[in-house]
């Protein structure tokens, strides 16, 4: 059966590094596959592939999920 047809109904930010903090923004194959399963990519919205991005926005943006890559 498809993932898609289950969506997790999750959100998350997939970071690709921890010095510093960058997360894959919203135009990136990950965040694809993260929508492809149901899950909401709460990086920024930027032109930058891979914004990087504080401690303090993560926990504003509350994810349920944080991908460490």
């Amino acid at each position: 059966k498809k993932l898609s047809d289950k969506p997790l109904n999750k959100s998350a930010i997939y970071l690709y590094s921890s010095n510093p903090l960058m997360a894959f923004n919203d135009n990136s194959l990950i965040a694809d596959i993260l929508r492809l399963i149901g899950i909401k990519n709460l990086s920024p919205q930027s032109q930058i592939s891979r914004p990087v991005i504080s401690a303090e926005y993560i926990l504003k943006q509350n994810p349920d999920i944080l991908i460490l890559g």
